[in-house]
C-alpha cells in the first residue's frame, strides 16, 4: 500500500472519529492497514447495495455521462443542498469539472450556457422543491440531466434522461411539491 495513500487516509479519517467508532473491529490509531480495510469494506457494502437497487445499465450510463461531461452541475435545494455540495466536492476530487454556483441567479446563468456536452445532476427528495424540478426541466433543453431522487414519481424524473432512484427506508408522507 502506498505510504502517501495511508497518510492521506489517516489524516482524513482522524477528522471523522465517529466512522471508526461505529465499527466493532475499531483499529487503533496507528493501524493504517486495518483503517484502510475498514474504509474498503464500508465502500464495498455501499456499492453492493447500490447494484442491488439500481440496474447496472443505468449505473454504466451514469458513469459514462460523468466521464464525458465538459462541465457538471450538482443541483439541490433544501435538504438536498448538502448532498449536492458533497457530490460536487467528491467529483472535483476525482478530477471531474463540477461547478457549485453561489446562488440561484448564478445557477440560472450557468444553466443558460449549458450545452449537450454538459451534465446536471438534479437531487431532490420527498418534499420536492418546484424550483429544483423547474431548473432540471430548463437544463434538459440543452444539457443532459440525471435525477437523483427517492421515487419514480418524483417531479425530477419527467425531465431527466436518467433517474437514479434511492428509496427511503423509513415511511414518509406522499409526494407533494413545495411552492419554492
Amino acid at each position: 500500500m502506498s505510504v502517501r495513500l495511508v497518510r492521506s487516509l489517516r489524516v482524513t479519517l482522524s477528522k471523522y472519529s465517529h466512522f471508526l467508532k461505529e465499527r466493532a473491529s475499531d483499529p487503533g490509531p496507528d493501524d493504517s492497514d486495518a483503517m484502510f480495510d475498514a474504509v474498503l469494506a464500508q465502500t464495498r457494502r455501499k456499492l453492493e447495495h447500490l447494484t442491488r437497487t439500481i440496474a447496472s445499465a443505468i449505473l454504466a450510463e451514469t458513469a459514462e455521462a460523468l466521464i464525458r461531461a465538459r462541465c457538471l452541475l450538482p443541483l439541490g435545494l433544501g435538504v438536498a443542498t448538502p448532498v449536492a455540495a458533497h457530490l460536487g466536492s467528491s467529483l472535483r476530487l476525482l478530477g471531474i469539472a463540477a461547478d457549485q454556483p453561489a446562488d440561484p441567479v448564478a445557477t440560472a446563468q450557468q444553466l443558460g450556457l449549458f450545452t449537450s456536452e454538459d451534465l446536471v445532476i438534479a437531487i431532490d427528495f420527498h418534499r420536492y422543491y418546484r424550483a429544483t424540478a423547474d431548473a432540471a426541466a430548463a437544463a434538459s433543453t440543452g444539457a443532459k440531466v440525471i435525477a437523483l431522487t427517492d421515487s419514480e414519481v418524483s417531479p425530477l424524473t419527467t425531465s431527466a434522461q436518467l433517474a437514479l432512484i434511492a428509496p427511503r427506508k423509513a415511511p414518509h408522507p406522499g409526494p407533494h411539491s413545495h411552492p419554492r
